[in-house]
């Protein structure tokens, strides 16, 4: 299930509901047009779905960030431009926020960030286009 929920307590749900099935019964494959009327259907939900880009995405998890400039090193394997964020944070000692910059040495493959903030992180790397 996906849902935004507001500050007020709202659940707004992302999810599609469910849609009945559809039944193809023996007199439905002996009409030739309805035949092709639903093949036609199928297909178009299909393009549709091939269509639809879906970032792939991965989530680091348990990455130890440090202090005064530690790198932390993400071999994602994309191949190209990637959208990152912490979305987890487990501070250590008397660190707070964490403090992460996208680093030089970046590449296609391999993020790679500068912290200083000591604390544990989940870091989701996300495909961009």
């Amino acid at each position: 299930m996906s849902a935004d929920i507001e500050s007020d307590g709202k659940v707004k749900p992302l999810d599609a509901k469910a849609q009945p099935d559809t039944v193809v019964t023996a007199e439905d494959v002996q009409d030739a047009e309805r035949l092709a009327r639903m093949v036609q259907v199928i297909v178009a939900h299909v393009r549709a779905v091939e269509r639809r880009w879906a970032p792939r995405r991965i989530d680091f998890k348990d990455v130890t960030c440090g202090t005064s400039g530690a790198l932390i090193r993400l071999h994602h394997g994309f191949g190209g431009a990637v959208r990152w964020w912490v979305v987890d944070w487990q501070i250590s000692g008397a660190s707070g926020a964490p403090i992460l910059q996208r680093y030089t040495g970046t590449d296609g493959d391999t993020l790679v960030l500068w912290s200083d903030k000591a604390g544990v992180a989940t870091i989701r790397v996300e495909e961009a286009r």
